[in-house]
């Protein structure tokens, strides 16, 4: 629903672009594979299709925020999306005699609890992190210690810098972790979605436009939140900024944008379309 509206606010700010018929130089990106990994901006980078661009502007529905509302902020707004996977590997053995093997599936507990503590002790602690774990495989029995247990999760920070270099820490906190058991272990890192990261005078252009077209109270401050967006791709090239777009029409019920409880205000539509055709216009006379 929420991919939908996004169409639907893109398609309807390029039919009211067309009918004033601003200058040229406008382009309208209907991205494929937003939700898979990495994401549909890295192909359309590497085909080129950002090639000469000034400036990249985005919309995202935002249930936390009431309908009417347009939510911008400088700086980080969204978080880096790393996906890594943890295989653990020992000789395995019985239950009944764990101090003659590695015992992994309590070195996969101590992974778990102990990585992301490890991890966010040695990076500054003014930049926000999260390490999760989403799935433990090990073992088919209770009383066989096996010889594999897989772990995977996400990292994620608001931090460009640290960001590029997670995967070296990961693996040294990994390596320290682990030298107490003599587990062995293989990290297989992907990283793909650096943070969203808001260009200052785009978003004093955008925000300057949409006030003076929507009413000053449209505009808000908006938090920033630890999922990825990978519109962060384009602004590896090209400077940009992502708004928000309030969708709730009940202030006291504010679902999780991914929960199935999700409701599209559809009046953000009409909303969306008056706020971006304001912004374009007004990024097309500054560049």
């Amino acid at each position: 629903m929420r991919h939908d509206a996004h169409a639907a606010i893109a398609f309807g700010v390029a039919l009211a672009l067309r009918q004033i018929d601003p200058p040229k130089g406008v382009r309208f990106l209907f991205q494929p594979a937003e939700e898979s990994f990495p994401g549909g901006a890295v192909e359309f980078v590497n085909e080129g299709l950002v090639d000469g661009f000034k400036a990249l502007l985005a919309f995202h529905v935002d249930p936390a925020l009431e309908t009417g509302k347009v939510g911008a902020r400088t700086g980080p707004v969204t978080a880096s999306a790393d996906k890594f996977t943890i295989v653990l590997s020992g000789p395995g053995g019985h239950t009944a005699r764990p101090h003659q093997t590695v015992d992994l599936v309590a070195d996969a507990a101590r992974v778990v609890q102990e990585l992301p503590v490890y991890l966010r002790r040695t990076v500054d602690a003014r930049s926000p992190l999260t390490l999760v774990f989403g799935s433990i495989h090990g073992g088919s029995a209770g009383n066989v210690i096996p010889t594999r247990v897989k772990l995977r999760g996400t990292v994620r920070t608001l931090d460009r810098d640290l960001w590029e270099v997670l995967p070296g820490l990961v693996d040294k906190a990994l390596g320290t972790l682990l030298a107490i058991s003599g587990a062995e272990y293989e990290l297989e890192y992907q990283p793909a979605i650096p943070p969203v990261v808001n260009d200052r005078s785009i978003i004093e252009a955008t925000t300057t436009d949409i006030a003076e077209a929507l009413g000053k109270d449209v505009i808000v401050q908006t938090e920033p939140s630890m999922g990825g967006e990978d519109f962060a791709n384009y602004l590896s090239t090209v400077p940009g900024a992502l708004l928000r777009l309030g969708t709730s029409s009940d202030p006291g019920h504010v679902s999780d944008l991914h929960s199935p409880s999700f409701k599209l205000d559809e009046a953000t539509i009409g909303v969306g379309i008056r706020a971006g055709v304001a912004a374009v216009l007004g990024l097309v006379d500054r560049f």
